[in-house]
């Protein structure tokens, strides 16, 4: 398995928790606000790991999804909004930063 592929599985594993949803949630279609948010959130930790778009692409197709790439930069942006305003946004990316070793 490649280093960015097992990376993405624990951020993958870590929203799943903490965000107390299921993994086919985050990787099916679901439009849900919490699920919404557990996917770009996934998306923004993974681009500040250095994956590209089309990595992310990737991972989540073989996950079972296959996301555009403007769905996927939107909700970067999103999510770096959060972050920016937000201090509870900033602990979130924090914790699940470090429950992911590599």
């Amino acid at each position: 398995m490649n280093m960015k592929k097992d990376i993405f599985l624990q951020y993958l594993d870590a929203i799943v928790k903490l965000y107390k949803i299921a993994k086919a949630d985050i990787v099916s279609n679901n439009k849900a606000k919490d699920i919404v948010e557990a996917r770009q959130m996934l998306y923004y930790l993974c681009k500040n790991r250095q994956m590209t778009i089309t990595q992310i692409q990737k991972f989540m197709t073989e996950e079972g999804y296959d996301p555009k790439h403007c769905p996927i930069i939107r909700g970067i942006k999103r999510i770096e909004l959060k972050v920016d305003t937000d201090p509870d946004y900033q602990t979130i990316t924090t914790r699940i930063n470090n429950k992911v070793f590599i």
